[in-house]
């Protein structure tokens, strides 16, 4: 940087720390400003203390000194909840990080599923409870803050039993969250595509972690589906529709059937039965020859491509690391391959430097 640059932005940095001063002052704390800007708006303070930004405006003390905007997820974007009322007929896509969101979003996707199998492939884990909550939570949250469309968080089955699935619905709520599913399988979770015999929690127990989920929520707008590996555990349609039944008793706001490419007619038949009593969703990826609109037509009102993202990176990030390992010639896979423009512009960086210059977006 030259002299007068670096001057410019010493001065800038000065008179947003004398801003983040006076508001301590004002709120009688000693401390920063991200801090106090997070307890304006009654959010968590995380380690790091990050702002909170976007293109809407939602007043606190530091967003008023700093005349720039900031962000209160519940505030800034519809909920889960309200982009299915509007909709009716939903689908979402599987990610497993803010990149994938956005690509997602740019796609025309109207919501995200942060999928469990897709945040532990990134680790590198089976999906079989190897991570903690906090790590699908940092997942979810990521994904959130870098779209305007809500986030259906895979939660497994709770991450314990009720009383800790009243402090995942805390947890994943004030990360911004707007919505969770929950599944009635035992911990540790065994994936539903494995060819695997396994059990599932009983009716009454799942029904009880709904019951909690739903009496912890603090946003009448959050939403809570409950996920039913009953198919999965060898059930018939009756049973499946008994647990539907008795989830819905509890307060669950959308239920998700499980299936299997030979569970397809069975699928359906609990659709027709169930009539829509309450909002269901499916997952195709075993029966792929399944349509999002068959479904819907089925009686489907959300289809989730839950992990395909996933799936067509691992494809794709495969044949071009073998030519390059085998050839090493980067311009054979220059056509394979996104430009770095596109990289640029899905990190916003022109934003951020408009930031960096003082300029609000």
């Amino acid at each position: 940087l030259d002299a007068s640059t670096h001057d410019r932005r010493a001065a800038a940095l000065r008179r947003r720390r004398r801003r983040h001063d006076r508001a301590s002052e004002f709120l009688g704390r000693a401390s920063t400003g991200p801090r106090i800007h997070r307890v304006a708006h009654g959010e968590p303070i995380v380690p790091d203390d990050r702002f909170l930004a976007s293109d809407k405006h939602h007043p606190c003390i530091i967003c008023t000194l700093n005349r720039r905007p900031c962000k209160k997820v519940h505030d800034t974007m519809a909920s889960f909840r309200d982009t299915l009322s509007k909709l009716k007929h939903l689908t979402l896509m599987g990610i497993n990080n803010a990149l994938g969101a956005r690509l997602a979003e740019q796609s025309g996707f109207h919501a995200l599923w942060s999928s469990s199998l897709e945040v532990s492939a990134a680790h590198g884990v089976p999906d079989a409870s190897f991570l903690g909550m906090n790590q699908f939570i940092e997942a979810a949250h990521q994904a959130q803050m870098a779209v305007d469309i809500p986030v259906l968080a895979d939660c497994d089955s709770g991450y314990g039993d009720s009383m800790n699935v009243a402090y995942m619905v805390r947890s994943y709520e004030e990360a911004g969250i707007t919505a969770v599913c929950v599944e009635d399988n035992l911990f540790p979770k065994v994936n539903s595509l494995l060819d695997q015999s396994r059990k599932i929690l009983s009716t009454e127990d799942f029904a009880q972690k709904i019951i909690a989920a739903k009496a912890a929520q603090r946003s009448d707008s959050f939403f809570v589906m409950a996920r039913t590996e009953s198919f999965i555990a060898g059930e018939s349609v009756n049973e499946l529709l008994a647990r539907a039944e008795t989830y819905r008793q509890a307060g669950a706001d959308a239920l998700l059937f499980q299936a299997k490419a030979a569970h397809v007619e069975k699928l359906k038949e609990a659709l027709s039965r169930w009539d829509r009593k309450l909002p269901v969703a499916v997952v195709p990826t075993a029966y792929p020859h399944c349509w999002a609109q068959q479904l819907h037509k089925a009686g489907a009102d959300m289809v989730i491509f839950a992990n395909q993202g996933m799936r067509a990176a691992v494809r794709a990030m495969q044949d071009v690391f073998v030519k390059l390992s085998k050839d090493g010639n980067l311009l054979d896979v220059e056509e394979m391959i996104a430009p770095v423009s596109d990289i640029f512009e899905c990190q916003d960086l022109t934003a951020w430097r408009h930031l960096a210059d003082g300029i609000p977006v």
